[in-house]
């Protein structure tokens, strides 16, 4: 009796800690709680729809994947439901993506960030009505940014709902409606950006934001050019950066920033200071790239583009980069990296 009470305390204790094996590092939510605005509500379903559902996110502390220990639709639920009073209003949430990773702030501090998009719905048993899509990405300080992602995460699904909460749903049928959740879905694939990136033929120049390359609007169109430089690397031997040249001198030391450059209707945002091909794909953006050379590992929620710098890494530091082939998601509205997974690594 006595081994079966301690066996029972010892599997108590780890189902509600956030510890690391087998290279991973696993996150429980069991123990945290919220005050919501409004926490009348049931949670009926969770759809996962993350572009990356491998794992969510990177320890860079600790060099390891992170996750859930329980699959993310259970562990998000079971945490919601501990916090709801599960009954009043039906909801359906579709989460779009989910990261956490870590940072340092302005003060070289180590932060523990989470970003959260995420879709609320209201079902009737019948239909299904869209009233919210939320995107907030909050961040924790601390000596041990690993340590606080329970709360970090907690604390901005907590601003989702609160968001979500101060609407007036009174009139339901103003939202719109779905038939099924195959209908979201279906929805999702087919959005359309009414922007010129995505409808246009770009135009050649150099793009100093991404609004200007997102419009079609090149900053920079005369008094410079482009030296093609192919890289050497085994990842990266069919691609190419490239040598902006002015020919007034003075230019480049009073161009601030730069986004990107298009060159025979393609597009190469600059990623930690060299040019990589934007890929346009129907109505998503994303580039293949080097992994990031920052040890602050701060990655999603940045911006393309930046400024035009010498080196900004190490060799030994851009030599581990380089033998990751990453892929970036960009967000086609504000131009910020929503998601990145490793597609091939040399080891």
């Amino acid at each position: 009796m006595k081994n079966k009470t301690i066996l029972f305390f010892i599997l108590a204790i780890l189902s509600t800690c956030t510890f690391a094996f087998d290279d991973d590092f696993y996150i429980s939510l069991k123990k945290e709680t919220v005050n919501l605005k409004n926490n009348n509500y049931k949670v009926v379903d969770i759809i996962d729809a993350r572009t990356n559902k491998k794992n969510i996110g990177f320890i860079q502390s600790l060099k390891v994947n992170a996750d859930f220990l329980k699959p993310f639709d259970q562990e998000i639920k079971t945490f919601l439901e501990s916090n709801l009073t599960n009954k009043g209003v039906y909801i359906i949430l579709y989460v779009n993506e989910f990261k956490i990773y870590e940072s340092k702030n302005s003060n070289n501090e180590a932060t523990a960030n989470c970003n959260l998009d995420i879709d609320f719905y209201i079902t009737d048993g019948f239909d299904i009505y869209k009233i919210l899509h939320s995107n907030k990405t909050n961040s924790t300080t601390g000596k041990k940014p690993s340590k606080l992602f329970e709360t970090t995460i907690a604390t901005t699904f907590q601003q989702c709902f609160d968001e979500f909460s101060a609407i007036d749903v009174a009139n339901i049928k103003q939202f719109p409606k779905y038939d099924n959740i195959a209908a979201i879905a279906q929805s999702k694939d087919t959005i359309q950006y009414n922007f010129a990136i995505f409808n246009e033929t770009i135009k050649d120049g150099i793009y100093t934001s991404y609004e200007a390359l997102k419009n079609n609007q090149p900053t920079i169109t005369t008094g410079y050019t482009l030296e093609s430089l192919p890289r050497t690397h085994q990842l990266w031997n069919d691609t190419y950066d490239f040598n902006l040249k002015f020919e007034d001198k003075e230019s480049k030391v009073k161009l601030k920033n730069i986004c990107a450059i298009a060159i025979n209707n393609k597009v190469f945002v600059l990623y930690q200071n060299e040019f990589f091909e934007l890929h346009i794909d129907n109505n998503k953006l994303y580039f293949y790239a080097y992994d990031n050379v920052n040890a602050s590992g701060a990655i999603i929620g940045s911006a393309i583009g930046g400024f035009f710098v010498g080196a900004i890494a190490s060799e030994i530091q851009l030599k581990k980069a380089k033998d990751k082939k990453v892929k970036y998601f960009v967000n086609p509205t504000n131009g910020k990296i929503t998601d990145t997974f490793v597609v091939e690594e040399i080891k």
